[in-house]
This record gives structure tokens, C-alpha cells and sequence, in this order.
């Protein structure tokens, strides 16, 4: 994914170091479980608590994803490489939690209090979409695949497959 992400064009020593610099912020970045069973609180525990002792904050980055390469300095190249391995890293790692075992047994349902990373590939790199299920909406089979979350931005339904449930 690196490799994919930074291609075969030569970077100077503090390219490459502010590259792999924003690239550890991102992985520092993930969250791994809730922090707490407040329904109000949408903080989750961050590789970067155990390293700061607090999550890791990133200023909000400028989207270069539509802008052509050729137009770009270097500062912004270097921050255009980082935001597509923000969005493919985020894609892959969400990809790699979601419960693909449908037809081998039965993934728990979501519960009411349940803190649930949402997939949103629209999140600025190191921010992640985080909610807490407010209302399940089983069907007639009583599997869960529709429930109402709280968001920092509202009240949103959204179907199960775009989220995964952290650990508790």
C-alpha cells in the first residue's frame, strides 16, 4: 500500500519523512474500542492514547484528489499522496473488520449503546466517523441490518454493512 500509494517518483529526505510522519498519524489514529458506555460520548481508545496519553489531533487537510499531479508543488504532491493512502488504507482496514461470514454463522446484531465506526470515505485523513446505535430495526427474520445512529453531525439511519461495531 505504500509503495502503491507514493509510486516510483523520487522524494527528498524531508518528503519522505513527512510523508511517512502523516502516514503514522493515520495509523495512530484508529480506533480500537470505546472509551466509555456514555451513550453521549463518541471517543473511542486510539493507539495514540498509549503513545501520548491522548488522541492525536490533525488539522483539517485541503482535498487535492481532483487536482492533476502536474499542477501541484511539492508540499501539496506530498499531501495529495498522503490523502490516497488515507482513503485506500481506510477502505482496506474498514474492509478488514466488517464480519464477512454470512453463509458460516450468524454475526451478532447490533445492540441500542453499541459504539460503531462508520464507513465514510468523504472523512478527512486521522478523523473517523464515529456513532452510537440509538434504535435497531430487526426484520421479520429478527436480523438487524437498519438502525438509527447519533452522530456528532445528528440522528441518521444507515444499514449495518456500512458499519462496524468496536470492541467492548
Amino acid at each position: 500500500l505504500i509503495h502503491k500509494s507514493f509510486g516510483d517518483r523520487s522524494y527528498t529526505t524531508w518528503e519522505l519523512a513527512t510523508m511517512f510522519t502523516k502516514v503514522e498519524g493515520i495509523l495512530n489514529s484508529r480506533p480500537l474500542q470505546p472509551v466509555s458506555d456514555c451513550p453521549d460520548d463518541l471517543d473511542a481508545l486510539t493507539p495514540g492514547h498509549f503513545i501520548i496519553g491522548q488522541p492525536l489531533n490533525a488539522l483539517p487537510e485541503v482535498d487535492f484528489s481532483d487536482v492533476p499531479k502536474s499542477r501541484l508543488n511539492a508540499w501539496e504532491l506530498v499531501r495529495e499522496r498522503v490523502q490516497f493512502f488515507w482513503t485506500r488504507w481506510q477502505e482496506e482496514y474498514v474492509r478488514s473488520l466488517q464480519s464477512r461470514d454470512k453463509w458460516v454463522n450468524n454475526p451478532p446484531n447490533l445492540k441500542v449503546g453499541d459504539l460503531v465506526l462508520v464507513s465514510d470515505l468523504q472523512t478527512p485523513p486521522s478523523r473517523w466517523s464515529m456513532a452510537r446505535v440509538l434504535q435497531t430495526h430487526p426484520g421479520t427474520d429478527n436480523v438487524v441490518r437498519v438502525v438509527t445512529l447519533k452522530t456528532s453531525k445528528g440522528v441518521f439511519k444507515r444499514p449495518t454493512i456500512k458499519l462496524v461495531p468496536l470492541i467492548t
